[in-house]
């Protein structure tokens, strides 16, 4: 009997991970813990490639970009997307900074979503995830092929609640884990694609565009007074002393 070879694929890595980092100046706390865990994930062999990104612009009314280092040209967040679908981002931040809730961050996070798997690796213990910009919700998430775009994800509210009125439409979301084996292990199966049902915190992307400025523009105007009263103080000439006693109004 001639013995007839069997041939399997030789398993090899295809996965990439795109680590972004917020630049947020809450951040600055954590900069050796990031580094730490920058080491880690390129050290462990999972991934074909990481890559580390500066995510700046996180804070409220600005424009997020990226940068491949800090003082580096700034390049258009949309330029991460991978349409082949074999990019893991991970974008690590303690989500303080208030542009989290506001618009243009939440679109970045949102276009990301529609070509790749994203998630929040939040540094911050979970216990205090609730004091951020932003507080993450309890969803039941599942996805049913490896490294599925997160706005493929099937997505369930773990906890329905009655609303008076309108109910919202649903909105995309974007998970929200810890540094923590237990909550990475969560994330890791989900983006496997074992198609099973993982409870994971998560993130409403639901912020309107023109919602976040109006709510700022009180902010703005307050602060654009401000500076000019003190523009105006600052080139107006030095007052001369007046020999004539002055006189104050009545005092009611």
């Amino acid at each position: 009997m001639v013995p007839t070879p069997v041939l399997r694929p030789a398993e090899s890595r295809w996965l990439d991970l795109a680590l972004v980092v917020d630049t947020h100046h809450s951040m600055l706390l954590w900069s050796d813990h990031v580094d730490e865990l920058r080491r880690v994930l390129t050290r462990s062999g999972v991934f074909r490639d990481v890559r580390t990104w500066q995510l700046t612009g996180t804070g409220p009314g600005a424009t997020p970009m990226l940068t491949r280092g800090r003082g580096g040209p700034p390049r258009n967040p949309l330029e991460l997307a991978d349409p082949a679908g074999r990019r893991l981002i991970l974008v690590l931040s303690d989500t303080v900074a208030g542009g989290w809730r506001q618009a243009p961050v939440q679109g970045v996070l949102r276009q990301w979503c529609a070509h790749n798997a994203v998630a929040v690796l939040n540094v911050l213990p979970e216990r205090l995830w609730t004091r951020g910009a932003v507080r993450p919700v309890p969803f039941a998430v599942r996805a049913d092929r490896p490294a599925a775009a997160t706005r493929s994800w099937q997505q369930v509210p773990a906890v329905r609640r009655a609303r008076a009125g309108r109910r919202r439409a649903a909105a995309a979301v974007v998970p929200v884990v810890g540094v923590a084996s237990g909550s990475l292990a969560r994330l890791v199966r989900v983006v496997s694609g074992d198609g099973r049902w993982r409870r994971l915190a998560c993130l409403r992307l639901d912020a309107e565009p023109g919602a976040a400025s109006a709510v700022d523009e009180p902010a703005r105007a307050a602060a654009a007074a401000r500076w000019r009263w003190w523009n105006t103080s600052a080139r107006a000439p030095p007052r001369r002393p007046s020999s004539s006693p002055r006189t104050w109004p009545p005092y009611r």
